[in-house]
């Protein structure tokens, strides 16, 4: 009898901890305050603004798909290129100013502020030494 009621506690201690993990979702790598790389598949890359530890729901800040990228704690820079799905050599770069004072209420609207982009190569070198942004980007290996 007592064999039972260990069995079904452990049943049910493990549901919780399959319900409360990332296992089955999505590969994420951290950019700091809750901005993530997250990752589907190798086309399915993007940069996003997670309201969760497994950035089940958040808000797209550099669209797919990823190829480069790099951050500090107060600037996000990535390379994208759409040429999956338009069929064309279609590479966009992107500059993201990080705002932690944001609420998740109001992140969308910061997003849209903080994002410049897509910009052409040219466009995007100039930003960035504009800014003072010492960052250079790094190719994303899957």
């Amino acid at each position: 009898m007592p064999y039972k009621i260990y069995f079904r506690i452990l049943i049910f201690i493990s549901l919780i901890s399959f319900q409360s993990c990332c296992l089955f979702g999505t590969k994420n790598t951290s950019l700091g305050n809750g901005f993530k790389i997250s990752e589907y598949s190798h086309k399915e890359l993007q940069i996003m603004y997670c309201y969760d530890n497994c950035c089940n729901s958040g808000l797209t800040v550099i669209p797919e798909t990823l190829i480069a990228y790099n951050y500090d704690k107060n600037w996000i820079i990535a390379k994208s290129d759409s040429t999956y799905y338009n069929g064309q050599n279609d590479f966009a770069y992107w500059v993201f100013k990080k705002d932690t004072t944001s609420s998740k209420k109001d992140m969308s609207d910061r997003i849209k502020a903080n994002l410049i982009g897509p910009l052409d190569s040219t466009t995007f070198y100039r930003v960035i030494s504009e800014n003072n942004i010492n960052l250079q980007l790094i190719t994303y290996l899957k």
